[in-house]
């Protein structure tokens, strides 16, 4: 529904103008901040440390991940449009599913699944497994990587530039 949602968003005319980009971006955006839930996210890619953190880093780091995560998965999706998604299965326990999709290319086909959870009356994604790589595990690995090597501070440092760097519009908190 979420990738439908999104390639609804590309493929309207009213957004194919160079000059609407950002407007688009936003529109992009908007959809995924209500169907990704971030602070899950952020826990479960930092699950060494993030209860040694402040609740203002806690937050900060959310929302800088929100952003790299937001920007990167765009930029996927915008360069991807011309490709179709095919539903394929879901499996629910309690509060927990599994969706699986494929994206079917020209040249081939990646399977995409999504991990989500249901909280607040919502299924909400906390997880995006492309082909058979967990976007939070490869997150956890680097996070962890910068934070043994230098520290929480760092890696936020390196967040910000990545994020600042983007030519799009960063989300608000």
């Amino acid at each position: 529904e979420t990738t439908n949602t999104l390639l609804a968003v590309l493929e309207d005319p009213q957004f194919s103008p160079v000059e609407k980009t950002a407007e688009r971006r936003t529109r992009l955006q908007d959809i995924l901040l209500t169907r990704f839930d971030y602070k899950a996210m952020a826990k479960r890619t930092l699950p060494k440390h993030w209860k040694e953190q402040s609740v203002e880093e806690k937050l900060e780091f959310t929302s800088l991940l929100s952003a790299l995560l937001m920007n990167s998965y765009i930029t996927i999706i915008e360069s991807r449009s011309d490709e179709q998604v095919e539903y394929l299965d879901e499996t629910i326990r309690k509060d927990f599913a599994r969706v699986r999709t494929k994206i079917v290319t020209k040249s081939g086909t990646i399977p995409v699944e999504y991990r989500m959870r249901h909280k607040n009356g919502e299924w909400l994604v906390y997880d995006v497994i492309i082909e058979s790589v967990s976007l939070v595990g490869n997150f956890r690995k680097q996070f962890d990587r910068i934070i043994r090597s230098g520290s929480f501070i760092t890696l936020i440092e390196r967040l910000r530039e990545k994020t600042s760097a983007s030519p799009y519009p960063s989300p608000s908190p």
